[in-house]
């Protein structure tokens, strides 16, 4: 079995108490980030927690302008949140980075500050 499948990707939250707070903007640079400094050696996912799915329209749209953005996101229920960590065990290309677009409020918010393994707080 692959060493990167048994090993738990880093879990980053981006979360703040209220919209409109730059949590998804963040999240797509960080992810943007992390691959161009690991020269595309690290692979990133962005956990989109939010029921607007700012991340996953950020996603698809770069992908219909032929630009496609270095990372992958999903769409992320609270109750998939506490599951992050053991990721790689279900995927067929494990990932290195999960930055978690947090919900403004609620269960989502909740779950991803517990299971974090660092909170980042745009302002």
């Amino acid at each position: 079995m692959n060493d990167k499948k048994n090993r738990e990707p880093m879990v980053i939250a981006l979360a703040t108490g209220k919209g409109g707070s730059m949590k998804t903007t963040s999240a797509v640079f960080l992810a943007c980030a992390l691959v161009d400094q690991s020269r595309g050696e690290q692979h990133v996912l962005v956990a989109d927690a939010d029921v607007q799915g700012d991340a996953k329209d950020w996603w698809y749209r770069a992908a219909e302008l032929d630009d496609p953005l270095p990372f992958d996101v999903m769409s992320a229920a609270p109750a998939d949140i506490a599951h992050l960590h053991g990721i790689n065990g279900r995927l067929d290309d494990p990932v290195d980075w999960v930055l978690i677009d947090s919900a403004p409020y609620g269960r989502a918010l909740d779950e991803s500050v517990n299971n974090a393994d660092l909170v980042v707080i745009p302002s």
